[in-house]
């Protein structure tokens, strides 16, 4: 710990000499040489500038930073043309939601537009390992940023931290004197042809490409990540790959000097993991990677044995990239972190990744990569108990959720989590709008707030004042209302309201409904059968799904808000049955599965996808006939897939919904009411 104390010292004396530094500056930094009508210069400041807010002319300098990682610099750009240009910066776009709509995330976009070149006292280039990754990647990965414009003159600034982009770079810098040299070439040309192919009408595909360079910048990097970090624990080569782990505490920054010494962490904790490549033979070679492992093994080595630890999947698409290294050289990939649980009922833990929950003590743990063949050496953990300082410092604070009128709201329901790690302080129903925060960690936190006649509403970005009263403003819904009657034109009274999904007014789809049909009861229908759901937000659209007792359920899909709905009829259960036929090897061999999807409907009428949950059907032997039930159906269509073929049968599934394979049979029946005589037949061989 003096270590770190030396350490930490040491950077707050570089913060008071950037400081003296922006004291004493007065030279504007110079403009670089205009490439296909833009201009860039840069400027060093201190590593806690906000990246949301960034500002040239009044930002703290400094160009003494105590590690690579936390080299940080605005980045101004300038249209010295006659016309405007459009450009992308590294702000997100319309495609996502809130938090991040119009947020910088240097750290996402930064990498995709910009160069970095970092040179020794001698002029020499550091060089990292070559990287390359696919158009459909580069395409994903800038598809979420924002097209922006610049008028001939105008200037926009950056806030970059463009050694951190490159962990293996950062890795190769020693303590000392560099240049840095930035070039901007924009949104890469096979990443916009691939949008133009998939999104022609994105703004993003016709973006400028070219390329403007900066003025070298001199910077100082006071240690190394080898001055700080233990020694890595290398496993033995294979195919000239070896390969170690390093593990750091996710809580602190990235630039904090301590999470680099020792092995030493409090139980509570999660590790961030990365994982160390080099070459190790003299000539270059070729590797393959996810840039986020999920898939290895984790091991943890006793003189029992091994023992390995499980750990979610988490990525729909594996992000893959490709390094050609030269001898010695290191490239660094982050991985699937590891969480030490408190091993009692702790809020204020929020676990990812893999869990080890055998409390303090010492573990012994090695990865096993998956596709690679080859393993990390045994790394020693120790985990000990919890001491006051490694409590974060709290304070009470207190919500209060007012109406569009100005009085405090009553009667709802409030969810209240830090924005960054989703833990959560409050989730429940409060009678009086006044909710009292104790715990709070000073961290932006996101408030769900749904109460009576106001929209549903997630607040981002909510610091409330320590010891003070924070107001929530809520704003006046438009209510979406409809009728329940029974086929004889009588109310249905009591009927379920359920949550099931909500989708923009102009998203071309719809996420997936993770509650299904056991989602949240919005709303019951009255003793006239009337339903008022006056809490929806606007500029969504919604699904619900109404569950009536001792009547067919039955879904309301693409509803805009302030729509009423009129009167929606509803009817008793019913139950089908039929035969299934074919030869006696294909009716031995039979297996089926039926459901009842739903068209879930967009704002404009079309279908995003099909729900319905799958369901095995049971079929019984009456002498020489195989027979069928399936009960408490609803109005609409059937679906029987069904596999006659020799076994074991496959099926797969987009989420709940069974898809038709090449060996099954489908049958579909649209049903209005009660049927015996349905028939499933097996086609001739």
């Amino acid at each position: 710990m003096k270590i770190g104390r030396f350490y930490l010292a040491v950077g707050l004396i570089s913060s008071w000499l950037g400081s003296f530094f922006q004291l004493t500056a007065s030279d504007e930094p110079e403009w670089g040489r205009p490439g296909d009508g833009l201009q860039i210069r840069v400027l060093a400041v201190v590593d806690d500038t906000d990246e949301q807010a960034p500002r040239f002319e009044t930002a703290r300098r400094t160009n003494r930073f105590h590690i690579a990682d936390a080299v940080t610099v605005l980045v101004q750009l300038k249209n010295v043309s006659q016309t405007p240009i459009s450009f992308q910066g590294v702000r997100h776009g319309q495609s996502v939601s809130e938090p991040w709509l119009g947020k910088s995330r240097q750290s996402i976009f930064g990498p995709l537009l910009f160069d970095v070149r970092i040179f020794d006292q001698q002029g020499n280039q550091i060089e990292s390992p070559q990287r390359d990754a696919t158009e459909i990647l580069e395409m994903l990965e800038v598809s979420s940023g924002a097209a922006e414009v610049l008028a001939p003159a105008e200037t926009m600034t950056m806030l970059l931290k463009p050694i951190q982009w490159d962990s293996s770079l950062a890795t190769s810098i020693a303590a000392g004197t560099y240049q840095i040299e930035l070039g901007y070439h924009g949104t890469p040309e096979q990443a916009q042809r691939q949008i133009q192919k998939y999104w022609p009408d994105k703004p993003l595909g016709n973006v400028w490409h070219g390329s403007a360079t900066s003025p070298r910048l001199e910077i100082q990097i006071q240690n190394s990540y080898r001055d700080l970090r233990p020694r890595l624990a290398w496993g033995k080569p294979k195919g000239g790959l070896r390969v170690a782990a390093e593990y750091r505490l996710a809580d602190t920054r990235a630039e904090d000097p301590e999470e680099f010494i020792g092995r030493v962490f409090p139980v509570g904790s999660q590790l961030n993991v990365r994982f160390y490549f080099q070459n190790t033979t003299t000539d270059p070679i070729e590797f393959k990677s996810e840039v986020w492992r999920q898939d290895d093994n984790i091991l943890i080595v006793s003189d029992d044995g091994e023992r390995t630890v499980t750990h979610p999947w988490y990525s729909g698409i594996a992000r893959t990239k490709t390094w050609v290294m030269k001898p010695k050289q290191i490239v660094t990939v982050d991985a699937i972190p590891i969480s030490f649980p408190p091993g009692q009922d702790d809020p204020t833990f929020h676990g990812f990744g893999a869990e080890i929950d055998s409390g303090p003590g010492e573990y012994r743990i090695r990865h096993q990569l998956a596709g690679l063949e080859i393993s990390t050496g045994t790394t020693l953990l120790k985990i000990r108990m919890r001491k006051p300082g490694d409590e974060p410092p709290t304070f009470a604070a207190t919500l209060v959720f007012r109406t569009p009128e100005g009085s405090i709201a009553n009667n709802g329901r409030v969810s209240v989590r830090t924005q960054a790690r989703s833990r959560q302080l409050f989730d429940g129903e409060l009678k009086e709008g006044t909710l009292e925060l104790q715990k709070w960690t000073g961290e932006p936190l996101a408030v769900f707030a749904r109460f009576p006649e106001c929209e549903e509403n997630t607040f981002h970005d909510v610091v409330p004042k320590k010891g003070g009263i924070t107001p929530i403003q809520l704003t006046a819904s438009q209510p979406i209302v409809m009728t329940l009657v029974d086929a004889n034109g009588k109310p249905v009274s009591d009927a379920k309201i359920r949550y099931f999904i909500r989708t923009g007014e102009t998203s071309q789809n719809y996420p997936y409904p993770v509650k299904g049909t056991n989602g949240e009861i919005y709303a019951k229908s009255d003793q006239h059968g009337d339903v008022i759901l006056d809490s929806v937000q606007s500029g969504y659209i919604y699904t619900f799904y109404v569950e009536p007792e001792n009547l067919a359920p039955v879904f309301i899909s693409g509803i805009p808000v302030g729509t009423d709905l009129g009167t929606i009829e509803l009817v008793p259960p019913f139950d089908v049955s039929g035969v299934i036929k074919g030869t006696p090897d294909q009716l031995k061999r039979f297996s089926a599965e039926w459901d009842q999807p739903t068209d879930m409907k967009l704002a404009d009428g079309s279908t995003s996808f099909l729900y319905a949950v799958s369901s095995k059907l049971d079929a019984t032997r009456d002498g020489d006939r195989v027979k069928f039930r399936i009960s408490n159906l609803r109005p609409g269509k059937l679906r029987i897939i069904a596999n006659f073929g020799p076994q074991p049968h496959t099926a797969s599934y987009a989420n709940t919904l069974r898809e038709v394979g090449p060996n099954d049979e489908l049958f579909e029946f649209n049903l209005d009411g009660a049927r015996d005589d349905l028939v499933i037949q097996a086609k001739p061989k």
